[in-house]
């Protein structure tokens, strides 16, 4: 009778026996976080099975005291600090209980201790011992996954540790060296960092506001250059078909390329929302996982994703509120200090050449100093794919509005790949390496780019891929409309033909003199159509050739062709070009749009 009376005592006063229990643990010291909650769900356990209470009832006190040791019994003072809004600590503890403390798995034994398990198991006959059984193997399975977790994170003092180390008063914000670099940053990494002035995650509405935006943006700018053909172009070609019997089986094939692009359409667009929500991410958002995370990067995929947008939201949110109740004069340019942070935190990695920050790649040199071309090859490298010529060339607003000479920037990718730079070793740039790759003709880069096809200098390889056999035509127009957005016909004598004044074959001769004439005085980005027939249209002749005028001098021409072999970019002397295409005869036309004369 003492012991059912001791039992009945117990169960009247559990509750403040466990919230008694909580507190002792959480005043043990020499626990780590992890033992003192294995120890707090241990006890919750057991305080259900032996006092009976429904199980909603102890997943509430644990819930309660969870939050009350996650928010403000932890020795993590900045964290304190930082979350000072309610809401703040609420989603702080969603996440911390859901990803951090295995909240599923004691949820789960919770519910299975329930008093309802085991009546059930009472009215089936089953040996009790089996109920008590089950519930201390889930109990010992989630401790063990909380004490083995591949995933941690650190303390808000150790993230806030890498705004501590500057002070906004000596950075100089106005810097146009300075913002030339942030400038840079954004269009290679995150667009819509300078429109998103109170959100840090793409899970925003300035973030949908701004896709918006930039969505009408390129619909206007695709209606306004896409090709334009007149309705008497459309009416010739249809009765070309028809006079061909041709006219059914195009339709035939229109139609089924048309079925064929809306289903790689479909496909590419949940293969595109894969790689976006895997990979893409706000520069906010990469540099909380960078100092954030401290195991767990590459195999906790899910709950890193969801900590960033967590915590981008909290954190960043919080540290400006500080910053403002302090009156640090770090608030007033907020978005450029995160920049600023960001350079000298995240991690980076060229060809196997590992970097702990991106300014250990510049030395003890200020931000406003370091090379603008070196820089652009370190910010390629953030999304941790190769450094190649085809992708320093798949940013050309970016190469635009920092004047970025890639020609330069080619030779400092070389030099750090061949490790005569890391972080203990600054080999000093030789500008007698630099070698003209690269071409800017009104502000479009060649080599080209089509289809996803580079036509220039691949890694490894010294002959670049060929358009096709016989291709040259195509390549030129399509490199042509790359450059001007406009197009030419295949005719000599056009309107924007500088040979239609020469009628005289004699004229249009592949001499020196000629060339140097010619093609010594057109226009950069101007198609060259080298012949031996000057009339009819360009299907007329048995050798022909066509060409883009990359550059001139007094002492010869550069072209860039595609051959049947490959594609290049040569420079020739004027007989050097005369020795190598004097077999095509004459020049049949030079042209480029009227506009430019």
């Amino acid at each position: 009778m003492a012991m059912l009376a001791q039992i009945q005592n117990f169960n009247n006063n559990s509750i403040y026996v466990y919230f008694l229990s909580c507190i002792v643990i959480l005043n043990y010291q020499h626990f780590s976080k992890c033992q003192r909650v294995s120890l707090i769900y241990a006890t919750t356990i057991a305080m259900e099975l032996i006092s009976g209470y429904k199980w909603s009832v102890t997943l509430s006190m644990l819930v309660i005291s969870m939050f009350i040791m996650e928010e403000y019994l932890l020795d993590d003072k900045v964290k304190g600090e930082l979350l000072s809004n309610i809401w703040y600590k609420i989603c702080d503890f969603l996440y911390q209980f859901i990803f951090i403390d295995m909240g599923a798995c004691i949820v789960i034994n919770i519910i299975i201790s329930g008093k309802w398990l085991k009546d059930w198991f009472v009215q089936t006959d089953i040996q009790i011992w089996w109920f008590y059984v089950v519930n201390i193997i889930i109990l010992l399975f989630t401790i063990h996954l909380l004490n083995t977790s591949k995933f941690g994170l650190y303390d808000f003092s150790v993230i806030k540790s890498y705004f501590d180390k500057f002070d906004g008063i000596k950075i100089k914000w106005d810097d146009l060296e300075l913002q030339r670099r942030f400038d840079i940053m954004v269009e290679l990494e995150d667009k819509s960092y300078f429109d998103r002035d109170n959100s840090y995650n793409w899970f925003s509405i300035e973030f949908v506001k701004y896709k918006i935006k930039a969505f009408k943006e390129n619909r206007k700018w695709l209606k306004e250059h896409r090709e334009k053909k007149s309705l008497k172009h459309m009416l010739l070609c249809i009765w070309s078909l028809i006079r061909k019997f041709k006219l059914f089986r195009y339709v035939l094939r229109k139609i089924k390329e048309k079925i064929a692009s809306s289903t790689w359409s479909v496909i590419y667009f949940f293969h595109r929302l894969k790689s976006k929500i895997r990979g893409c991410s706000t520069l906010e958002m990469q540099l909380i996982r960078c100092i954030g995370i401290e195991k767990g990067y590459d195999k906790c995929v899910v709950r890193r994703k969801f900590f960033e947008f967590f915590y981008t939201y909290l954190f960043f949110n919080g540290l400006k509120n500080y910053y403002e109740n302090t009156q640090n004069n770090k608030r007033r340019e907020f978005k450029k200090f995160i920049l600023y942070v960001y350079l000298h935190s995240i991690r980076i990695n060229m060809f196997g050449n590992e970097f702990k920050s991106i300014d250990k790649l510049f030395g003890d040199a200020k931000v406003r100093d370091w090379d603008i071309d070196e820089f652009y090859v370190a910010i390629l490298s953030l999304t941790g794919a190769r450094v190649t010529p085809k992708r320093m060339v798949l940013y050309p607003h970016a190469v635009q509005i920092a004047r970025i000479d890639l020609n330069r920037a080619l030779v400092w990718r070389n030099m750090i790949r061949d490790c005569r730079i890391t972080e203990s070793r600054k080999e000093p740039f030789d500008e007698t390496e630099v070698e003209k790759v690269f071409y800017i003709i009104r502000e479009k880069i060649l080599p080209y780019i089509e289809n996803n096809i580079f036509y220039g200098p691949c890694d490894g390889h010294n002959d670049w891929p060929s358009y096709g056999r016989s291709n040259c035509w195509s390549f030129t127009r399509n490199v042509y409309w790359h450059i001007w957005r406009e197009s030419f016909t295949n005719r000599t004598g056009t309107e924007d033909d500088m040979m239609r004044i020469y009628t005289s074959l004699s004229d249009r001769t592949i001499t020196h003199e000629h060339c140097k004439k010619y093609l010594g005085t057109a226009e950069l980005g101007a198609v060259i159509r080298i012949c031996d027939e000057i009339k009819g249209n360009d299907r007329m002749g048995h050798y022909k050739h066509s060409q883009i005028l990359l550059g001139h001098d007094e002492n010869g021409v550069t072209i860039y062709e595609s051959t049947d072999k490959c594609t290049q970019i040569v420079y020739f002397t004027w007989d050097e070009y005369v020795q190598q295409y004097g077999k095509y005869k004459y020049f049949k036309y030079i042209k480029w749009p009227i506009f430019v004369r």
